[in-house]
């Protein structure tokens, strides 16, 4: 792999993890506070939204690997 290959890798797979995983915590966050509940959802939502980033960066770096 390139140079500039790599450096648009880690740029993917870091705005990947910094959008996705937030999100999915904020989202988790939201509920329990409408539904008074414990943190169940924000734990739940926070794992969903880790599988998912490893799952899109699995899938991102599978393609990369088809296409070189």
């Amino acid at each position: 792999m390139g140079r500039r290959v790599s450096l648009s890798v880690v740029i993917g797979i870091s705005l990947i993890f910094l959008t996705i995983i937030p999100l999915g915590m904020y989202l988790g966050y939201i509920l329990d506070g409408k539904l008074n509940s414990s943190p169940l959802f924000f734990i739940i939502f926070s794992l969903a939204s880790v599988i998912l980033s490893l799952y899109l960066v699995y899938k991102s770096w599978d393609t990369l690997q088809r296409k070189l």
